[in-house]
């Protein structure tokens, strides 16, 4: 079965507007501290996992920056920004060569999705990027990988395969005012798909809005995540404002959210979706579980 693989990114920032990079040895590359998201794992509870064991730092995060989909790999990486709160920068780690805070100016020539880093120096809201390969660089990224891959199995530290995360996307379609929505009238359900990889999130629902609702042209603002760890699923949000007077097909009715008995998750969405999400940062929501990791500054 075809899965996308997720991960997660982090932008550690200090005062001085430095960031930290680390030194990938498998690759001879410079990165964000990344890594892939372990089963029944809260998103914010992975990345800041991956930075503890990449660079010694504990951090806190502030909120999610962009979704970058390789289309190559079938990969996510949500990427949040951050700041240290304790913990010591180590020089190296099991999983890295080096690690340093660099200035803006300063980047390194080898600096992998430095695309990334630039949106969350930029204070970057909701990005999302698709993103092709070469194919003769996917095979090369494919050669090393298979090569550290083939080392961690002799030092006695096999990687673990990848978890099959169930991802959707789901649309929030709202009218003018902001006071009601478009759901699937039979099953008062918000219209989402479930994605498998063969693109983008975001490009799967635009699909689906335009072949089986009739939404022509729709412009999906990254709003959210919703995630249920226990079961591995990973609801990615997205909201676009229509005309009231339209409903472009007759699967869909407008309701209001407050009082039309929708779903825990489906009311989730609605309620932390603000009018003004268009400005507004990303949100992120657990199912039946706080987020003491996320941090409002």
């Amino acid at each position: 079965m075809r899965f996308i693989r997720v991960g997660t990114a982090v932008a550690i920032l200090n005062e001085e507007r430095q960031i930290l990079l680390s030194h990938r040895g498998d690759m001879d590359v410079w990165n964000l501290p990344t890594g892939r998201l372990d089963a029944h794992e809260a998103l914010a509870q992975g990345a800041i996992r991956e930075v503890k064991e990449e660079t010694g730092l504990q951090v806190a995060l502030e909120y999610p920056v962009g979704l970058y989909y390789f289309e190559a790999t079938r990969r996510m990486n949500i990427l949040f920004v951050g700041f240290s709160i304790g913990g010591t920068l180590q020089a190296q780690t099991d999983e890295t060569r080096d690690n340093r805070y660099f200035a803006l100016s300063e980047l390194p020539s080898n600096l992998f999705a430095s695309y990334m880093a630039q949106d969350a120096v930029h204070q970057v809201k909701a990005r999302t990027l698709s993103i092709a390969t070469d194919p003769a660089e996917i095979r090369r990224i494919r050669r090393k990988l298979a090569r550290r891959w083939i080392m961690n199995l002799l030092q006695g530290r096999p990687e673990p395969r990848h978890v099959p995360f169930q991802v959707t996307a789901t649309a929030l379609i709202w009218d003018q005012d902001h006071h009601r929505l478009l759901v699937e009238g039979d099953r008062l359900r918000l219209p989402q798909v479930i994605c498998r990889g063969q693109r983008a999130p975001w490009l799967d629902l635009q699909q689906v809005l335009e072949s089986r609702y009739h939404i022509q042209g729709a412009s999906l603002r990254w709003v959210g995540i919703w995630q249920d760890p226990l079961h591995n699923q990973i609801d990615l949000v997205f909201a676009t404002t229509i005309h009231p007077a339209v409903t472009p097909s007759p699967q869909l009715s407008w309701v209001d959210p407050r009082n039309a008995g929708l779903s825990e998750r489906d009311f989730t969405c609605a309620q932390k979706t603000s009018p003004q999400y268009s400005e507004s940062n990303v949100w992120l929501g657990l199912k039946d579980n706080p987020l003491p990791t996320i941090v409002q500054v």
